[in-house]
């Protein structure tokens, strides 16, 4: 309405401007203008929000335009003034906004503001009091259970179980007045309340002078349990319970005690008027009957490196739940050293000792493990060099700070003169180690020793391998190993040569000798000369021949083999019909076609060069075998997958009835890896993608051939759970073969077996499993055996494990 009514009086705008209105007119100019204009609006002064605490009480003002006119607070929640007073108090209760409204003809107009109120919750502290020494009580009359986001700080803080919790209890100490502030806050620390309260402690103090926990073993002397107060007992007198275990009473309030078992004694008394009562808890630990070391076996003495168990008797584990072991003395210790049975090596004589704790309980076994160490060889001479092929004396003997023995020799070449003697002696061409075996006195030990004897150095040249030339050709016999201090000397064809790289022209095939001599070895006649012989062969005629065979099996390895004669020193070379090439006088090709092979000879002086060819026919005719797979049962396996674990039939096919031969099969995955005959039943492996055979046919007469078959490995459509709960609560409650949906399942059956070996369950229904019970009776929680056959499409199938029981 009001643009209409605006736009109304717009003439009359006009018409004020134009002519001034006089008091005779009955209109006052400055009424009627702001009744034409004024529009209310009013202001809470001050900001937006206003943050309090609660209780505070706040004063609200504001300004308008319209001389209060309608002017009202709202809501009256709150509110100490009235509706239409300009100023407003308020003490809030709770967070919310208040509302200023003002009105005139035009319309209305307000404003509000919201005034946070802190949640401050202040508990009422109890009243100053009297406590005994040791009573712990809590500060507040009643539980604060909602804080609404106040924190609490005890002081002082020490003897609070939580001084920031206000429900904690505190413990005064005893001597004056103690005094404790609790100081509240609110959640966003404007607000803080600060109480205090004052604690008169009686001191009052009944003590027993042991730990709060006396750990003991049963077979130890009586424990006397001592008790002070202070002060004195005024009244009353000192009681102790239960009774059991106390076997006398002590001075003073004491007693002696021998516990049989975990128990805890209390003892009452009234100290300065108060009610005290103090505890401690003995826990009486025991150990095994027998805790004696054996050994196994049983030696004495044992050989160093000897394995032995040092072993304790059996106890059941359950009756000494926290007890631990430790090897104090364990020389050659393999297994862990907190086991209660030890695995050692024998390494030297010696006390071992175990040490077995459970809890207050100690004991140390002991034994006594005797090792005899092995003799020490005495060699002499003790580093021998010997000149090849000349005898030469060992001698050994036994150290006499160690056990003497007997010995033999390890001799495989037949270098000695005896095996089982001291003073052996050795002929040999080259170094040679011998491994001597001592046996000590008085024992089965053995133990071993070594005696190296080496050779004199070789004085012997290196001489050319080229032992054919041509005809005139000339050259140095002598081509590497020229020592200096040694004296050479070449003889043959009219000749004596002294130099060693003199050269030699033979006319014909001539045989030299070459001479090496050692001086400082002939003055003591050892190793003193060293002759060889080499004969040249000038090349002459000589004629090639190649033995081939005639025909081979498709892929078999055929063998050639060319010589020369006279036997002359040469190269030769092979090429076969299909490309490659050989060197060497033999050579082996897989034939799979008619192949024609050709060997060239060239003589060391390449004064010469024959070939000759051979043609090899291939046998095409033969066994072409198959392979065949079946169930168990005969069922014709369709496609190339089966199960992981599965057991299968294999047949060969294509072999004659009539056969006469090896039919063998070979896998490198599958059980049995090897077989042989028209069938093997085999099985796959549990694990993996693939099973392979091959079917090798080997007649006695003709060509062998073979077969392949894969299968691709698929995962077993069943499940075996290695835990149950047995606890009926719908989840996993019995124990059975899981089977994918759709499995078809023949022959089952499911045994199962507590720890004892005791069948506890048996089904032919794979449907049915076992829910932890036996005639009704629930069943110990641990550890089950189950063994379970079945089979799945033709394919038998049998698992056996255990699984654990737990409610």
């Amino acid at each position: 309405m009001k643009p209409y009514l605006s736009f109304l009086l717009l003439p009359l705008f006009f018409s004020l401007f134009q002519a001034p209105l006089s008091a005779g007119d009955g209109i006052t100019t400055p009424g009627v203008l702001k009744s034409l204009v004024m529009e209310p609006e009013v202001s809470i002064d001050g900001p937006d929000t206003i943050l309090i605490c609660r209780g505070d009480t706040v004063q609200l003002t504001q300004t308008n335009n319209v001389a209060d006119a309608g002017l009202r607070w709202s809501p009256e929640e709150g509110l100490l003034s009235a509706l239409g007073d300009p100023t407003a108090t308020v003490v809030p209760v709770v967070s919310r906004y208040y509302k200023v409204t003002v009105s005139n003809a035009d319309g209305t107009a307000s404003d509000s503001v919201y005034i946070n109120v802190n949640q401050l919750i202040v508990p009422e502290l109890i009243a100053d009091t009297t406590v005994c020494e040791g009573t712990a009580l809590p500060l507040v009359r009643s539980l604060v259970d909602n804080t609404r986001g106040t924190t609490y700080q005890y002081s002082p803080s020490r003897r609070f179980v939580e001084p920031t919790d206000v429900n904690s209890l505190v413990t005064p100490t005893a001597g004056g007045r103690p005094e404790y502030t609790l100081i509240s806050t609110s959640a966003d620390g404007i607000c803080a309340d600060t109480q205090l309260v004052s604690i008169q402690v009686t001191p009052s103090r009944l003590t027993i002078s042991q730990p709060d926990t006396v750990f003991r073993c049963n077979d130890e002397d009586p424990l006397s349990l001592l008790v002070t107060a202070a002060p004195d007992v005024t009244t009353g007198e000192i009681t102790w319970s239960p009774r059991q275990g106390i076997i006398d009473d002590l001075a003073q309030g004491g007693v002696n005690v021998r516990p049989t078992k975990d128990i805890t004694y209390f003892v009452s008394a009234e100290v300065n008027g108060c009610p005290q009562t103090d505890s401690v808890h003995i826990r009486v630990d025991s150990l095994p009957t027998d805790l004696s070391l054996t050994s196994e076996p049983v030696m004495d003495p044992f050989c160093i490196g000897d394995t032995f168990n040092l072993r304790g008797e059996v106890f059941d584990v359950g009756d000494f739940p926290l007890i631990q072991h430790q090897w104090l003395t364990s020389p050659g210790i393999q297994s862990p050293e907190r086991l209660y049975q030890g695995i050692f090596i024998a390494q030297d004589s010696a006390l071992y000792q175990r040490q077995t704790v459970n809890g207050a309980c100690v004991d140390t076994a002991e034994i006594q493990i005797n090792v005899i160490k092995p003799p020490i060889l005495i060699k002499d001479p003790e580093n021998p060099v010997a000149c090849p092929g000349e005898p030469l004396q060992l001698n050994v003997s036994f150290d006499p700070t160690r056990p003497a023995g007997e010995l033999t020799w390890m001799d495989p070449t037949g270098a000695l003169s005896c095996t089982e003697c001291l003073d052996p002696v050795v002929t040999t061409n080259q170094s040679v180690t011998f491994m001597i075996e001592v046996i000590a006195e008085g024992s089965d030990c053995p133990s071993m020793d070594s005696y190296t004897v080496n050779i004199a150095p070789d004085v012997s040249p290196d001489l050319t391998t080229n032992t054919v030339v041509c005809p005139g050709t000339s050259l140095s016999l002598i081509t590497g190993n020229v020592r200096d201090g040694i004296e050479y000397e070449i003889s043959g064809g009219g000749q004596v040569l002294l130099d060693p790289n003199a050269e030699v022209t033979p006319t014909q095939t001539t045989t030299y000798t070459v001479t090496a001599r050692n001086p400082a070895f002939e003055a003591s006649s050892a190793c003193g000369t060293v002759t060889q012989e080499i004969t040249i062969q000038v090349a002459d005629t000589y004629e090639l021949f190649l033995d081939a065979p005639t025909s081979v099996c498709v892929g078999e390895q055929a063998n050639f083999t060319a010589r020369v004669e006279p036997n002359t020193p040469g190269v030769f070379s092979y090429t076969f019909g299909n490309g490659g090439t050989s060197q060497g006088a033999n050579a082996s090709l897989n034939i799979t076609r008619d192949t024609t092979v050709s060997v060239t000879f060239i003589d060391n002086a390449g004064c010469n060069s024959l070939t000759q060819t051979a043609t090899v026919l291939v046998d095409l005719a033969g066994i072409q075998p198959g392979i065949d797979a079946t169930t168990l049962n005969g069922t014709e396996i369709l496609g190339t997958a089966i199960i992981q674990g599965a057991e299968i039939v294999l047949t060969a096919t294509g072999v004659p009835d009539d056969f006469s031969g090896t039919i063998t099969w070979a896998s490198n995955n599958g059980s049995p890896s090897t077989g042989t005959g028209r069938s093997i039943t085999v099985r796959a492996p549990e694990e993996g993608r693939s099973l392979s055979y091959t079917l090798t046919v080997n007649p006695d007469n003709g060509c062998e051939s073979s077969a392949f078959i894969t299968f691709e490995l698929v995962e077993e459509p069943f499940a075996i759970p290695e835990i149950i709960s047995a606890n009926q609560d719908g989840l996993n409650d019995d124990f059975q073969v899981f089977f994918t949906g759709g499995t078809a399942v023949d022959d089952f059956s499911l045994l199962v077996f507590n720890r004892f070996g005791q069948e506890v369950f048996n089904s032919s229904d794979p449907e049915e499993g076992w829910d932890g019970t036996k005639n009704g009776s629930p069943q110990n929680l641990g550890t089950y055996l189950f063994l379970t056959k079945f089979t799945i499409a033709g394919q038998e199938f049998q698992r056996e494990g255990q699984f654990s029981l737990v409610r």
